[in-house]
């Protein structure tokens, strides 16, 4: 991830922001990581992403998850246990 001093911030918005839209981008202060710039688009998709315990309504459900939970199902019955 680029990196950019709250000092740059304060300098260079135009070239943080232009960096933040292609890429999340570390703030740093002191040398410290601090915070961390990224288009809405991007912060939107994490937020969505971010809750494991969605409760998706039929069909809603993304393919890889339903695989995911399809093919537990299918060892778990197939499984001599």
């Amino acid at each position: 991830m680029q990196k950019f001093s709250t000092v740059d911030l304060d300098q260079r918005l135009g070239d943080v922001k232009a960096a933040a839209s292609r890429k999340p981008v570390v703030i740093t202060e002191h040398r410290k990581d601090r915070y961390v710039l990224m288009h809405v688009d991007t912060f939107n998709e994490l937020k969505a992403k971010a809750n494991p315990r969605r409760v998706y309504g039929r069909g809603e459900t993304p393919r890889a998850l339903a695989k995911l939970f399809s093919d537990e199902i299918d060892r778990k019955l197939k499984s001599p246990d």
